[in-house]
């Protein structure tokens, strides 16, 4: 299953070169979409961003930490293993957007229910990218990972600025949340044929138990440091405005 013969030096430079290429996007595309969105809209993005990460760690439990510590127990059976952890996110996902969709509802939450179930659609294929990279990451497939990395962010930036500057008049932030939410979903989407179409499993209890039981702990870890690192900007659009966001985030990813 894993190359006997890795050229570890060229595997950290992909990696090295892929992680630059996120950053490098995301701090020269700041001055872009400042100048495309208005304060309020830039917060509103923010916001939603800060739900995604949040969402993908719930809806996931963590299972990139279980595959990383399954290549050790369960080398020859890994295909099977990716296709129970796939099964248990989608299942988890799909219960926990019946419930916020509920909730949604039944309080009446002056909030945008197409915005809700990207939202929640989009957390689902961020986890489920993130436990494929994990998988490809064991399996020294670096040059497949990196691709992995960089085409959405890559695709949803493209996207987001034809849609905000050629496409929308109003309510810009849509032009960059829906570009980007549906990218990361086709790429869920892709995820799960590649690991389904290896795999005969559909949900082993064994594989899961073992799974849970290394990233159960680190949930709340986990959540906590998204908590962190994303409650000011929902705080303050909570407390004050998007418009205010807007402005906090602008400065906070420059200063990062």
């Amino acid at each position: 299953m894993i190359e006997r013969h890795v050229n570890y030096k060229k595997a950290s430079t992909f990696y090295l070169f892929g992680s630059l290429f996120n950053k490098g996007i995301a701090f020269f595309t700041v001055p872009i979409f400042t100048r495309l969105l208005s304060t309020s809209d830039y917060g509103i993005l923010t916001t939603y961003n800060s739900w995604i990460s949040i969402l993908a760690m719930l809806v996931g439990f963590a299972l990139h930490t279980g595959i990383r510590i399954a290549f050790v127990d369960y080398k020859e059976e890994m295909k099977d293993f990716m296709a129970t952890t796939t099964t248990f996110t989608l299942m988890s996902g799909g219960l926990l957007s019946v419930a916020i969709i509920f909730v949604s509802r039944l309080i009446s939450f002056e909030l945008n229910t197409t915005l809700i179930i990207l939202c929640l659609l989009q957390s689902i294929a961020t986890a489920l990218v993130e436990d494929y990279s994990m998988y490809l990451m064991m399996q020294y497939r670096y040059k497949f990972r990196t691709v992995l990395m960089i085409l959405p962010n890559l695709i949803s930036v493209i996207l987001s600025v034809i849609a905000i500057k050629y496409l929308l008049t109003k309510d810009l932030y849509i032009g960059r949340i829906v570009p980007t939410a549906l990218t990361v979903i086709i790429f869920g989407i892709l995820v799960c044929v590649l690991v389904y179409s290896k795999s005969r499993c559909f949900l082993n209890r064994d594989y899961l138990k073992y799974a849970l039981s290394f990233s159960l702990p680190l949930i709340l870890h986990g959540i906590a440091l998204n908590i962190l690192s994303q409650s000011d900007r929902t705080m303050i659009t909570w407390l004050a405005d998007s418009s205010q966001t807007g402005i906090y985030s602008l400065i906070y990813n420059f200063s990062m």
